[in-house]
């Protein structure tokens, strides 16, 4: 069976990972097994996780921080999450390099976008 790995979300306030069970009955519903990815930014890491998954999917959630594609915050801004980003930047990064399948849902493929050079 095919194993199917999630970044978390995160709640910068309470600075607490979680995830909603709609994304893993999703994956469950579709013949897979659905792996919430820790909250850890290490490439060494991330890629010997990535190595044993089938695909990733980049969940929702906070803004993507400005910084990421060049550009100053302004007061539109929602609230980010340098940790996040950072993560989900590096797992995008191992992904893209090892051709793994990806699926990005709202701030994931934003995620996608600002990675391959895009702007928000």
């Amino acid at each position: 069976m095919k194993i199917i790995g999630l970044t978390p979300l995160y709640n910068v306030a309470e600075n607490r990972l979680f995830m909603l069970r709609k994304y893993i009955e999703l994956i469950e519903r579709n013949g897979a097994y659905a792996v919430i990815l820790p909250f850890n930014s290490d490439r060494k890491f991330l890629e010997e996780i990535v190595d044993r998954l089938d695909g990733i999917v980049f969940t929702g959630g906070l803004d993507v921080a400005p910084s990421y594609y060049n550009e100053d915050k302004i007061l539109e801004c929602g609230i980010s999450s340098n940790v996040r980003d950072e993560l989900e930047f590096n797992l995008m990064d191992i992904c893209y390099k090892k051709d793994i399948p990806t699926l990005g849902i709202c701030r994931g493929l934003q995620i996608m976008n600002v990675y391959l050079g895009g702007t928000l």
